[in-house]
């Protein structure tokens, strides 16, 4: 049986075991060769998100994304991390802050959820097909990647409700 990961803590340090994943962080992949085009990304991006509805279905938000929790390669993209903030939460330790990508009510204190995974995925997003990083919080810092202008009248609506400082 393969051995995909687990943790625990020794004496006070806790710690995680994954599976190696070959490949690299979205923030180094990024760095390296820019911004995605649409057609690798979407595919990528729609993988990324049914996982975190997956998740979302049996109680569990990641709750910090960022471009390091996002390991992609030529043939593969990971999503790492699921469900640590919240045991963190539960231990009384207020997940990073992980700016852009956090949602308002999480930077408040208000916790994690689906909707602040949601937010974050959204400036993820962003920031992979625009190779910028939103200039403000929510939507309000979107810049679509050239598209037509109905394409870009849809990515904003998608981008603004995706990104909404109201989580519901």
């Amino acid at each position: 049986m393969e051995h995909r990961g687990g943790g625990g803590v020794v004496e006070v340090e806790p710690f995680i075991v994954t599976p190696f994943i070959d490949g690299d962080s979205l923030d180094v992949a990024l760095r390296e060769f820019g911004p995605a085009n649409m057609a690798d990304a979407l595919p990528r991006l729609r993988m990324l998100a049914d996982a975190m509805d997956a998740a979302a279905a049996v109680g569990v938000a990641h709750g910090s994304l960022h471009l390091r929790d996002i390991v992609v390669s030529v043939d593969d993209t990971v999503l790492t991390g699921m469900g640590v903030a919240a045991v963190l939460e539960r231990v009384g330790v207020r997940p990073p802050v992980r700016r852009p990508y956090c949602a308002p009510e999480v930077a408040l204190g208000h916790g994690i959820s689906p909707a602040a995974d949601q937010y974050a995925l959204a400036a993820i997003a962003h920031e992979w097909l625009s190779g910028r990083r939103l200039a403000g919080s929510g939507a309000a810092g979107f810049q679509v990647p050239a598209v037509s202008d109905a394409g870009a009248e849809a990515l904003h609506a998608v981008f603004a409700r995706a990104m909404s400082e109201a989580p519901e």
